[in-house]
């Protein structure tokens, strides 16, 4: 049973050796990845400091540029109202300038006036004074009675239109009526001041179409800008709470587990060196315990052997015939010697086998400690590596949140950036445009009026002036001159072939042969 003892403890202790070795291999292995993975997480949380430090940079240049925004807009806005005074501004100088060059060309007329010659002729002031050869015309067309009511009608009709709409173009056609213009003129003027009002009018609904769908357009553009920066700010404010947060930030969790696997991984230690002071307590004691169990025995089969001899030397003595030595016997006349001795022997062995059993005892309960001991550290130490290998794992799907949350939001940055520059873009172009559509649209209505009027006022003055015997004569006259040689064929029968053939440089036959049907062929 020893030799069997001890071939189990050189086998346990043999096998406890190969246990440290691999143990140590393994640490010593685990070890190395650890300081490289240590080497790693520094290299990471110095370039996390350097991405912080860039974060916060970049926060305050956001800053920056939104309080640059805000006095920017608060500029723009008294900007826009100062631009409103100078239009309105520069709108009144421009009617100013129009009734300024209504009237003068209103007086220019009634200095032009036939009355004004015949008043100015009479004077010495106007006619040979300092003033005089410049002042006076030497020269004036006369017109006839019906001419002139004619004139004075129009010009009556074009000035009250002119005075209502604050009209240039009107003041000036009435001028040139003053200033005896003939009607063929005058009705020129008014037919390009007709096709100049129809092109205004195509213009002015151009424009203010245009300045519709562009406004239209462009807010559209500006609140999709608007709602896309607000979206993009709370995004990267969600982001930076999930990365920064002190308490559930990813780098909060990263901190955290990387501080347990540190426990981890010293928890390991501590329970394999614990683990291993006991099993050399244990290999001790089991080597003290199995040598005193040697030794008892020993002991025993010594004692028990000598008692043994005793008593089979009592027995002979007992048998033999001579009496014994009275110092052998009691007083009953038995002999004691041996017997006293057997039975103290006895009493030996039996506490020597008592304390046998008991190291015994307490051997086995050595190895039933070891055993349960042994059971508890391996069960420890792999719910340990277990927890380290979900650590590990954990660590790494933070690690890999991390960077994809950073990735996204530098995207989101970039994507706010170009948001930011597209509504300031965007406001500028409204800005740009706004006092142009502005006029265009509040006086589109107005000036709509105004032309309907304009025309109006000079599609009756056409009526009235082409009614007018003046213009009828003038006609027939420009008419007659047309005819040129051929005017007293063409007087009265200018549909005759006469006419036409004089007209057309061909004898009559020649222009029948190709007209026919025409009067007189």
């Amino acid at each position: 049973m020893r030799d069997t003892f001890k071939g189990n403890l050189a086998s346990a202790i043999a096998a406890e050796k190969k246990a440290v070795e691999a143990y140590e291999k393994f640490m010593k292995l685990k070890e190395a990845a650890f300081a490289e993975m240590s080497a790693a997480y520094d290299t990471k949380q110095a370039n996390l400091g350097e991405n912080d430090d860039d974060l916060a940079s970049k926060r305050e240049q956001l800053a920056e540029a939104k309080e640059m925004l805000a006095e920017d807009e608060d500029f723009l806005a008294k900007l826009i109202v100062m631009c409103k005074d100078k239009a309105e501004e520069y709108e009144a100088r421009k009617q100013m300038r129009a009734n300024e060059e209504a009237a003068i060309a209103e007086a220019i007329a009634i200095l032009n006036s036939d009355a004004a010659f015949e008043s100015f002729g009479k004077v010495t002031a106007t006619k040979s004074g300092a003033t005089g050869p410049a002042f006076l015309q030497l020269k004036s067309a006369r017109l006839d009675s019906a001419d002139l009511d004619v004139r004075t009608k129009v010009q009556a009709l074009l000035r009250a239109a002119a005075g209502k709409r604050k009209s240039l173009r009107l003041a000036q056609i009435a001028v040139l009526l003053e200033a005896g213009n003939p009607f063929t003129v005058v009705l020129e003027e008014i037919e390009k001041v007709l096709a100049l009002i129809s092109e205004e009018g195509k213009v002015d609904k151009e424009n203010l179409e245009w300045c519709n769908s562009e406004r239209e357009e462009n807010h559209k553009k500006l609140e999709a800008h608007i709602e896309a920066i607000s979206t993009l700010e709370q995004e990267i404010q969600d982001l930076d709470i999930l990365i920064n947060d002190p308490e559930t930030g990813l780098l909060a969790q990263i901190k955290n587990t990387e501080e347990a696997l540190t426990a981890n991984h010293e928890n390991q230690v501590s329970e394999t060196a614990t683990r291993s002071e006991e099993n050399l307590n244990y290999q001790t004691d089991i080597a003290n315990i199995v040598e005193a169990e040697g030794l008892l025995e020993k002991a025993i089969k010594i004692l028990k052997a000598h008692y043994k001899y005793l008593d089979e030397k009592e027995t002979s003595l007992a048998q033999e015939d001579p009496a014994p030595p009275s110092t052998w016997e009691d007083e009953e006349g038995v002999a004691r010697g041996f017997r006293g001795q057997s039975e103290k022997g006895t009493q030996v062995i039996e506490m020597l086998e008592f304390i046998l059993l008991e190291s015994k005892k307490e051997e086995a309960m050595a190895h039933k400690d070891e055993e349960e001991a042994q059971h508890a550290f391996e069960d420890s130490m792999a719910e340990l590596k277990k927890e380290e290998a979900d650590l590990m794992k954990t660590l790494a799907e933070l690690n890999a949140t991390l960077a994809e949350k950073r990735a996204e939001m530098e995207q989101k940055k970039e994507e706010l950036e170009k948001e930011v520059a597209g509504k300031i873009a965007t406001e500028e172009y409204l800005e740009k445009i706004k006092p142009g559509c502005d006029f265009i649209t509040e006086n589109f209505d107005y000036r709509e009026e105004s032309r309907a009027a304009e025309e109006e006022a000079l599609k009756k003055a056409i009526e009235i002036l082409k009614g007018s015997p003046a213009y009828q004569a003038a006609v027939a006259a420009a008419e007659e001159e047309s005819f040129g040689e051929c005017k007293a064929k063409c007087i009265g029968q200018k549909e005759h072939v006469e006419c036409k053939a004089c007209l057309a440089e061909v004898t009559i036959p020649a222009y029948c042969a190709g007209h026919e049907g025409t009067e007189g062929c």
